[in-house]
C-alpha cells in the first residue's frame, strides 16, 4: 500500500501526510524505546544499588547520585541521537529516491536546530532516567544488604512498566 501510495501521489499535501505518518510512527517507536529503557534500568536497579550504596558510604549525597543516573541516561540519549543522525545521513539517498524529494540532513544544521536537538536530548534523558534515579536515590542501605530492594524493583516496578507497555501496544 505504501508503494501504491508513492506511485499514485499527485501533490505535496500527500507527501506531507506521508511524512507526518512516518513521524508519528517514529514518535511511537521512541516512546516504546524510552519505556523499555526505563524497564531495563529499573530491572538493573538492584545491581546498581550496591554501587550507589558504596558511593553514599564514602560521602556522596542523594542529590549527586540522582544527578549521576540522570546524566548517564542523558549521555546515552546523546550518543543515540548522534548515531541516528549519522544513520539518517547514510540512508538519505535511498529516502530521497523513495520520496522523489531531496532530503538534506546536514544542510538542515542551524544554530536553532542544534539547540532544539540538545534540548530534546536533555528532556528525553531526564524522562528516561527519572524513575531509575528516584528508585536508587530512595534506596536504604539496609534494603540493599538484605536484598529486598532488588526483589521489590523486579516485582513491582517492572510489572507496572510492562503493563503500561502492553496497554500502549493495543
Amino acid at each position: 500500500s505504501v508503494s501504491a501510495f508513492l506511485l499514485n501521489r499527485s501533490s505535496d499535501l500527500e507527501i506531507r501526510s506521508f511524512v507526518n505518518l512516518l513521524l508519528a510512527m517514529c514518535i511511537l517507536l521512541l516512546a516504546f524505546a524510552v519505556l523499555n529503557y526505563i524497564n531495563m534500568t529499573t530491572a538493573l536497579t538492584g545491581f546498581r544499588a550496591k554501587e550507589m550504596a558504596t558511593r553514599r558510604l564514602v560521602g556522596a549525597d542523594k542529590r549527586s547520585i540522582f544527578l549521576k543516573v540522570i546524566s548517564e541516561s542523558t549521555l546515552i540519549c546523546g550518543i543515540s541521537m548522534l548515531l541516528a543522525i549519522l544513520l539518517a545521513e547514510a540512508l538519505c539517498p535511498a529516502v530521497s529516491r523513495l520520496l522523489e524529494y531531496q532530503v538534506p540532513i546536514f544542510k538542515a544544521i542551524t544554530p536553532v536546530n542544534v539547540l532544539l536537538v540538545l534540548g530534546f536530548i536533555v528532556i528525553l534523558g531526564v524522562l528516561s532516567g527519572i524513575v531509575p534515579a528516584l528508585l536508587i536515590q530512595q534506596a536504604q542501605p539496609i534494603e540493599i544488604v538484605r536484598g529486598t530492594l532488588r526483589l521489590k524493583t523486579k516485582t513491582v516496578y517492572s510489572k507496572v512498566i510492562i503493563i503500561v507497555q502492553k496497554s500502549l501496544d493495543r
